[in-house]
């Protein structure tokens, strides 16, 4: 919070689930932190392995993201 729009967080891309789960982050926390759009999410992880992108414990209470999918097929398909 002492220095806004020093951090950053890296997503595989504008309105996917990682995006918006820094966004609830930065709301629920209070924080001005950097989005910056990755193209898609190989590049990420690829950071994320090699340390260019790192996470900490947030300290946020009742902050959870989750993704999920479906499928769905007509009956008896």
């Amino acid at each position: 919070k002492a220095e806004p729009g020093k951090l950053a967080y890296g997503s595989g891309g504008v309105g996917t689930t990682l995006h918006l789960s820094g966004e609830l982050f930065k709301y629920m926390a209070g924080v001005d932190i950097l989005h910056v759009p990755y193209k898609g999410s190989g590049p990420v992880l690829a950071d994320l392995v090699s340390g260019q992108s790192t996470i900490a414990e947030s300290g946020v209470p009742g902050y959870e993201a989750l993704n999920w999918f479906a499928f769905l097929l007509p009956a008896g398909s």
